[in-house]
């Protein structure tokens, strides 16, 4: 498996599958203040919410060059439901990547805006679940079939939706638990991705409960 990510068009294309679910990343109060959790956010208040190299097991390296402002591969899907939820747009947004030898693709979006759209973002993984259990993508030409289901979770934040993804990706399945928790009008997004085996749930839940904090306190 470890050769899926040592072959330079690979590893893009597989770094690609997260970089478009990530969407697919200032007014700082005293970090003993509460935030208003139904208020939207700026997005250096979003940077400072992200989880880090810190806040993760050892082993796992941040990867800057997957950060909002990296321009997309070129995508295109026939589910509807899957690419509106990618192309929705927030006022403010924020994002972290790392990776874990060749095996493990970690990546966290945050999202801040009208808390209707933070709402109908959120749900939209179980939407395309439901929707499009089966369906194809092309990333950067390359087709790649994708299976989507709901994916049990614990519940965090004000809700919680999440999703496993499965990407036949050059006869090889990579495996993505993608997790979106709301709290107030700010949106989290955790993708797991791994090329073998499954993604951990407890890094997840880990990932999500270590920003709601920090959300708490920017």
């Amino acid at each position: 498996m470890a050769r899926l990510a040592s072959r330079a068009p690979r590893r893009s294309l597989t770094v690609g599958l997260a970089a478009v679910v990530l969407g697919i990343t200032a007014y700082a109060l005293p970090a003993d203040a509460q935030t208003d959790p139904n208020k939207p956010l700026a997005e250096g208040q979003l940077e400072k919410a992200l989880v880090t190299t810190a806040d993760l097991p050892p082993g796992f390296t941040a990867q800057p060059g997957l950060g909002t402002d990296t321009p997309l591969p070129k995508v295109t899907s026939d589910c509807a439901a899957f690419d509106t939820w990618v192309g929705t747009k927030f006022p403010a947004n924020a994002g972290a990547a790392f990776t874990k030898e060749t095996k493990v693709l970690l990546s966290e979006a945050l999202r801040s805006g009208d808390e209707k759209a933070v709402r109908e973002f959120v749900t939209a993984p179980e939407t395309v679940a439901a929707s499009c259990p089966s369906f194809t993508q092309k990333v950067q030409g390359i087709s790649v079939a994708v299976k989507s289901a709901k994916l049990p979770f614990a519940t965090l934040g004000d809700e919680t939706h999440a999703v496993r993804f499965t990407f036949r990706v050059f006869g090889v399945n990579v495996t993505q638990d993608a997790v979106a928790v709301r709290r107030g009008a700010t949106a989290i997004l955790v993708t797991n991705q791994v090329t073998s085996g499954a993604p951990e749930a407890g890094l997840t839940e880990k990932v999500v409960r270590t920003t709601l904090d920090k959300l708490g306190r920017v």
